[in-house]
């Protein structure tokens, strides 16, 4: 390995007009393909198997490089390119990497025009990959999803077809989590048994955080008035997935505030005032410790406590749990919320939850 994972990783830039998640990425594929030889060729071979006019192009293909923020021209996205895969051949790949942004007007077609004089302009092809089909245009010569990636690189590591070493797998186990994490995995759905047995399915907590993050994004994307209102009621407002101390979902503030909103699910009762019925889909109104007698007084907080059913919505609702940190709670069992059997109807079931939560508590709270 020419190069630290961790330096690699440093090496993206920040600024406002770029997305580190994007950068950070892109960083760490071009590691990947650099230091594991069997993967860079595995991944150029899916790459040019999008486009049927290179197919005699790879055969001759030993040796798989990549560099990222290529500079080309001024013209050209301040100059630089995502990455640039190239070979002992003429065969070059300009990728362009998108997952929350979109493409700059005319972008691949500067790309197009200023490539390297040293690139044979025949045999260069413009990838775009993007989180979602939506951000495809300006027709580039391949365009993928992240999930195409990550379906991909799990099917070769399941089948164990290009024999990878145990520390090439174990890499590529990694990338892959890393792109469920940031809902970018594989859209599998969770099997109801995995829910009412969940220390048995590992795989439950991953595509809880892929669900929410693409919850997150579509509520975002929507910015209605229950999303300003609600974070209204928060001192540092925005929206957070994450996993903390076993509960998986959002959060509607950015850091820890006096009074936090949750909504997610909870698979561990880490001092959540939860007693039992575990797994649960829960909404929670948090506060610090030791401010709970002060969070309780605020005026919205009494309000909501009064006008609240010890059922209503179809939630079950804790009024006063055994928590210093919980002001109140609302509860269902994880399995009557989770609704069908493929991914994207479990997900939004989930989204319906989250938004019937946050509105319930927005028509109490006046």
């Amino acid at each position: 390995m020419n190069e630290s994972i961790f330096s690699r990783l440093f090496h993206y830039r920040q600024t406002e007009k770029m997305s580190p998640k994007e950068n950070y990425l892109t960083e760490m594929l071009c590691w990947l393909i650099n230091n594991c030889p069997t993967f860079a060729k595995d991944y150029l071979d899916f790459l040019v198997s999008k486009d049927n006019t290179l197919n005699n192009e790879i055969r001759n293909v030993s040796n798989v490089f990549a560099d990222t923020q290529i500079y080309i021209n001024d013209t050209v996205n301040d100059g630089f390119i995502d990455m640039v895969i190239t070979t002992d051949t003429d065969l070059v790949i300009i990728c362009e990497h998108k997952i929350d942004s979109s493409l700059s007007e005319g972008q691949l077609d500067k790309y197009r025009n200023n490539t390297n004089d040293d690139w044979n302009k025949d045999k260069t092809r413009i990838v775009l990959v993007t989180k979602k089909t939506s951000q495809h245009g300006q027709n580039p010569d391949i365009k993928l999803v992240w999930n195409e990636i990550y379906e991909h690189f799990h099917k070769e590591l399941e089948n164990d077809s290009h024999n990878y070493k145990e520390i090439e797998q174990f890499l590529i186990e990694q990338f892959l989590l890393y792109l469920t994490e940031e809902g970018m995995g594989m859209e599998k759905s969770i099997v109801t048994d995995c829910i009412e047995y969940y220390r048995t399915a590992i795989e439950l907590p991953r595509i809880l955080l892929s669900m929410f993050n693409e919850i997150k994004d579509e509520i975002e994307a929507k910015d209605d008035n229950n999303l300003k209102e609600i974070s209204s009621l928060s001192t540092n407002p925005g929206l957070v997935v994450n996993e903390h101390y076993g509960r998986y979902g959002i959060n509607f503030y950015k850091e820890w505030t006096p009074i936090n909103i949750f909504a997610g699910a909870v698979l561990k009762n880490e001092n959540f005032g939860i007693p039992d019925e575990l797994p649960q889909f829960s909404i929670m109104i948090d506060c610090q410790k030791n401010e709970k007698k002060e969070a309780c007084n605020k005026e919205w907080v009494k309000v909501l406590k009064n006008n609240l059913k010890d059922e209503q919505g179809g939630f079950k609702v804790e009024k006063d749990p055994q928590s210093p940190w919980r002001l109140l709670i609302l509860k269902k069992n994880l399995s009557d919320v989770i609704k069908g059997t493929e991914y994207k109807e479990q997900k939004e079931s989930l989204k319906s939850e989250v938004i019937n939560g946050i509105k319930l508590i927005l028509d109490n709270c006046k």
